[in-house]
């Protein structure tokens, strides 16, 4: 791939993670992700049956979810901030940051399973692809360090 098409791909992919993550992120603290039913009977009554949904927040949420959210979050937003400093040349350390970060979105979606995971999914899949886009990327040798 050339050198401006791979930084294009770098940056495009970066951006669509930023803004999948983010996406995900919303649904997750404001979208209806689980449903609660309940019943009640009295007698001679007919019973009674609510059904509703319920945000992330609602449902009540433990501060290791929260933590971990938090957490992933931040990796998220980085992935483009790495892939822009890695184009504006602070090549080795931006790079192999968004290696990581790609490395551990990927984890975090994995280990979250089918719940958090598959929305973080895609934000995962695009940042692997920024990062294997940042290692095509010729970089000019810089003279100070040289």
């Amino acid at each position: 791939m050339p050198s401006a098409t791979a930084r294009k791909v770098e940056l495009t992919t970066a951006a669509a993670a930023a803004l999948f993550g983010v996406v995900a992120a919303l649904y997750l603290a404001f979208g209806p992700v689980t449903t609660v039913s309940s019943c009640s009977a009295t007698p001679g009554a007919p019973s009674v049956c609510e059904t509703h949904t319920e945000t992330l927040w609602e449902s009540g949420v433990e501060p290791v979810a929260v933590a971990f959210l938090a957490a992933v979050a931040v990796a998220i937003l980085l992935v483009p901030a790495m892939a822009w400093a890695h184009l504006a040349g602070y090549t080795g350390h931006a790079r192999r940051a968004l290696c990581v970060l790609a490395a551990l979105l990927v984890v975090a979606a994995v280990l979250s399973g089918f719940s958090v995971g598959l929305l973080l999914l895609p934000a995962a899949l695009l940042a692997v692809a920024s990062a294997a886009a940042s290692l095509s990327v010729e970089q000019t040798p810089d003279p100070a360090t040289s």
